[in-house]
């Protein structure tokens, strides 16, 4: 959301389907590196946003049932 907001990439989040959109990123050379660490970062963040995902349906089963 970050990068959205000063404007290093465009795009979109769809909240419904749990998709990001992005259609346009800022130009930058990334080394190999540089890749695999920030597919790390993202990674964990996915990992962590899951655990969260978890956590609040087993606290709230009444809450998140369809």
């Amino acid at each position: 959301m970050k990068s959205l907001s000063v404007h290093l990439i465009e795009g979109f989040i769809d909240q419904v389907n749990g998709t990001v959109y992005i259609s346009w990123a800022q130009p930058r050379v990334l080394g190999i590196p540089q890749i695999k660490s920030l597919r790390d970062q993202l990674d964990s963040w996915v990992d962590k946003v899951h655990t969260t995902l978890l956590s609040v349906e087993a606290e709230t089963p009444d809450l998140v049932a369809a």
